[in-house]
């Protein structure tokens, strides 16, 4: 199993490497966008076909979420598009990810429970990293 998930990545690479030669001197910067997209596209359906090997896969389940992460994806796109010079570019990246993970959460693509979790992740990062910072002023108090 692991020799043919490093192949398929291997192959990936040697895509993504190829397609950047092509692509990037006669494009530039959409050379590599377009690039990177056609890597991912081709690594995508060698996984996919590999997995199908050896797991049940529901294909109507995966069209469907992959269908909802794509209209996600354009309603981000277009709320961005339509305010691209309106605003600063840092507050339309923090913009674009509130509305990706708000739509994410309405079409279903992340759960409550998936949030809650997140939640804590942070809280114990947090509780964690003050336990340090409490530990390095007790050694500098010694």
């Amino acid at each position: 199993k692991q020799k043919m998930n490093t192949l398929i990545h291997g192959i990936g690479v040697f895509v993504f490497i190829g397609l950047n030669f092509i692509l990037i001197p006669k494009f530039a910067h959409l050379g590599a966008a377009w690039a990177v997209l056609g890597g991912f596209s081709i690594l995508f359906i060698l996984e996919v076909y590999w997995v199908k090997k050896l797991i049940k896969l529901d294909k109507k389940y995966l069209f469907n979420r992959i269908s909802l992460i794509i209209l996600n994806s354009l309603i981000m796109g277009a709320v961005l598009f339509l305010i691209k010079d309106k605003i600063h570019i840092l507050f339309s990246v923090i913009l674009g990810i509130l509305v990706y993970f708000g739509f994410a959460y309405v079409f279903g693509l992340v759960q409550k429970k998936e949030i809650l979790f997140l939640k804590n992740m942070l809280r114990f990062k947090q509780s964690v990293s003050a336990l340090g910072q409490s530990k390095d002023q007790t050694l500098d108090r010694e």
